[in-house]
């Protein structure tokens, strides 16, 4: 299978040829990109896309997961950003810049201490990291 890892700053790493497992060991326990943590991965061929939960991915990598199990946890349909200062569904203020994963319209804030979601308002939100080579 192929695979394009979407890391912050510009940075792409495309993988051909490679099982899900090798392509996560390459990602995560080489140096392949300098120790970035990646943020997204889209799947070539489908497009499918999942966020890069450093956490969920080493279980699946440790054997405590397995691949369906670690998509299921991880599969989102984007990526986005808070271009300013947001107020959650939830009244909790999220600092600009934060993490959102989004799935069927919804945006949840990645962060392990809170449980917050907000719509999708492109006035508010960018995609993180788009993959402007491959829309």
């Amino acid at each position: 299978m192929n695979y394009r890892i979407i890391y912050p700053k510009g940075l792409r790493l495309s993988l051909k040829d490679k099982t899900f497992k090798e392509a996560m060991e390459m990602v995560w326990l080489s140096d392949v990109a300098n120790h970035k943590e990646p943020l997204k991965m889209i799947f070539t061929s489908t497009g499918k896309m999942l966020y890069m939960d450093k956490n969920a991915f080493h279980a699946y990598l440790r054997g405590e997961l397995t691949m369906p199990e670690l998509i299921e946890l991880t599969e989102i349909d984007e990526l986005y950003s808070n271009k300013v200062d947001a107020i959650s569904n939830e009244r909790i203020r999220i600092d600009a810049g934060s993490l959102w994963k989004l799935r069927q319209q919804t945006l949840i804030v990645i962060d392990d201490d809170l449980q917050a979601t907000h719509k999708l308002n492109l006035d508010i939100f960018e995609i993180a990291e788009p993959d402007i080579d491959h829309k």
